[in-house]
């Protein structure tokens, strides 16, 4: 057996930007989903037949009524060497189900106690029952059918915490992950092995040059880009098709885009070939649905779906002419290049008579104009989630906090119950189905495209040993392995 250099055993993984507080309830960037998936584990996730299966749960099962989840944990320690306790899942489940208050979708609304526990009348949940060390029970007002997969969540992560009450896994918490916290600052993140077949230490640097392989290539173990890059030598690689994609959402709630034919105009008038040839999609991924590329329920966007004359015809009804045209903003986040193709960008809304100012904004401030409500279209990316649409449609209901484009539609919001609610998998996807297609005709968005397929590339002699693209989550490196 050949001796492995401590280079092997040591690797480097990029990260966009290193947040300052890393909390379990309040993982709304990607990079913090990537630190955090190596630090701590939730009860459930998905397996490989993209059904929820047990990770700390060693068993589960729903009683007769359906109104009471059991649970029985696996022997598996936290980072200090202590024993997973139902203690310590109770606290946890606690605090993700108080960051849950303004996503008012989740199956977590159904725990028993959920509407005095959260205005803060009660300081536990009613419906969480500690059994015994091993055990515990979820009660239920009514079936909650994706509670498992609510539980899935890297948000919903189970950690310890060791000092002032903190759920910071950066600061004052622990999880029983694959690697540990050893160090951090500003600058990088360094964790060490605990269990499983990656290596043995992990250190998570920040780049502007996130997704180019020649810039990268000196520096990390892995690198993502988003179309082939011809020759890797050096590196395994791996397809990586994500479950995302970009989006305009309108502002349904403010002037222009409160009236619905005003963004029925929008959508039938863009130009999608220009926007297509604009940013490199790939032409299969064009999307018209709710549901990416990849998802079961994806619907393609065809070129010739548009219908300008239509798109004029309703703007001339509300007085809007070349000479007296439509004026609105877009709001994009900046990033690399992306100041090259905002002329590009204007073209696509150029035949229409509207006048566009495309403004760019640091993401930050994105995001407070965003939750402000100052905005009248966002050219913004969004992440489904989960394999199944449920996390998608939960995020338009009326009052759920990742309801970017504002919308406020009853009708949808009980099909969209409706569907959570329903145990029968092909019933709840005829209920996916009739919801998506009741979002989709109030235009409250433009769907535009899925995130193209890309590839993993892993530094020799580390491999991922997952093989399906959908499910490849390169940065568990825990599971990575030798060739």
């Amino acid at each position: 057996m050949s001796k492995v250099s401590i280079a092997e055993n040591k690797v480097q993984l990029p990260l966009k930007a290193i947040p300052d507080h890393l909390k379990t309830d309040r993982l709304i960037q990607v990079d913090q989903f990537r630190v955090v998936a190596l630090l701590a584990d939730s009860l459930f996730e998905v397996g490989k037949k993209l059904q929820v299966v047990g990770k700390l749960a060693k068993t589960s099962y729903w009683d007769k009524s359906r109104k009471k989840l059991h649970i029985e944990l696996g022997d598996v320690t936290f980072s200090d060497g202590s024993v997973l306790d139902s203690k310590s899942v109770v606290n946890s489940i606690s605090a993700c189900v108080k960051s849950s208050e303004r996503n008012t979708t989740s199956a977590f609304t159904k725990i028993k106690g959920y509407k005095d526990f959260i205005p803060g009348k009660s300081k536990s949940l009613r419906g969480l029952k500690i059994l015994s060390e091993k055990k515990l029970s979820i009660e239920v007002d009514s079936f909650a059918p994706l509670l498992k997969e609510n539980l899935s969540s890297t948000a919903c992560s189970i950690v310890k915490s060791i000092k002032n009450n903190s759920n910071d896994l950066l600061n004052g918490a622990i999880g029983t992950g694959p690697y540990t916290l050893k160090e951090r600052s500003k600058g990088h993140i360094h964790l060490v092995h605990r269990y499983g077949k990656g290596p043995k230490s992990v250190l998570f640097l920040p780049t502007d040059n996130y997704g180019d392989f020649q810039k990268m290539k000196g520096s990390f173990n892995l690198i993502l880009v988003d179309s082939n890059v011809g020759d890797t030598p050096g590196y395994n690689k791996h397809k990586n098709s994500r479950l995302g994609n970009w989006q305009f959402s309108f502002n349904n709630q403010s002037p222009p885009f409160n009236k619905l034919e005003l963004r029925k105009a929008i959508s039938l008038g863009i130009d999608y070939e220009i926007l297509l040839k604009t940013f490199n999609w790939e032409k299969e991924r064009l999307q018209k649905g709710l549901f990416p590329f990849g998802m079961r329920g994806f619907q393609k966007r065809e070129l010739e779906d548009r219908n300008l004359n239509e798109s004029i015809k309703i703007f001339k009804t509300f007085g809007y002419t070349k000479k007296k045209p439509l004026i609105f903003t877009l709001l994009l986040s900046k990033r690399k290049n992306i100041e090259s193709k905002i002329k590009l960008l204007e073209r696509a809304f150029s035949e229409m008579p509207v006048k566009v100012s495309v403004k760019l904004v640091a993401q930050r401030d994105l995001i407070k104009l965003r939750n402000r409500g100052k905005f009248d279209i966002l050219f913004h990316g969004k992440a489904s989630g989960s394999h199944d649409p449920h996390i998608i449609l939960s995020s338009y209901m009326s009052a759920s906090r990742f309801n970017t484009p504002r919308v406020k539609n009853l009708k949808c919001d009980e099909l969209i119950k409706k569907s959570l609610q329903t145990y029968d998998r092909p019933l709840r996807w005829s209920y996916y189905k009739e919801a998506e297609n009741c979002l989709l005709q109030t235009y409250f968005i433009v769907p535009l495209a899925t995130v193209n397929g890309g590839y993993a590339l892993v530094k020799k002699p580390w491999r991922i040993a997952r093989k399906n693209q959908y499910l490849l989550y390169p940065y568990f490196v825990n599971e990575w392995v030798k060739d």
